[in-house]
């Protein structure tokens, strides 16, 4: 059975090419632009082995679609990718698994492969 990923980014441009990369190593990507959007058309939060979001969104931060996500399901594990790096302060980072630099995404897909195929 194929793992899923769902991925939150509302550039759609680097939200076509992420989801196109995960998919390419042997998952199933479900991509929303919107995090309001995502959370409202979210039916079964457990379906996803993993979440992939950007941390600077118009609508809610990543930080901030994490924590609502997790009271969906609190043991989904969630990466954050952003082109703000340090600059995140770690204790907004409560429910986050782990800060991707959005430019690196050999660093990414490497964690993908490895913790969860």
């Amino acid at each position: 059975m194929v793992k899923k990923v769902l991925l939150v980014d509302d550039m759609e441009d680097l939200s076509v090419l992420i989801k196109q990369l995960i998919e390419s190593i042997g998952f199933s990507v479900d991509a929303f632009m919107n995090p309001l959007e995502a959370l409202d058309q979210l039916q079964n939060p457990h379906e996803y082995a993993v979440v992939v979001c950007d941390y600077h969104m118009p609508e809610m931060n990543g930080v901030e679609f994490i924590k609502k996500l997790k009271q969906k399901n609190q043991d989904c594990d969630c990466l954050l990718f952003t082109s703000f790096g340090s600059s995140i302060p770690k204790s907004d980072l409560e429910g986050v698994s782990k800060v991707f630099d959005r430019f690196e995404t050999d660093q990414l897909l490497g964690y993908l492969e490895e913790n969860y195929l």
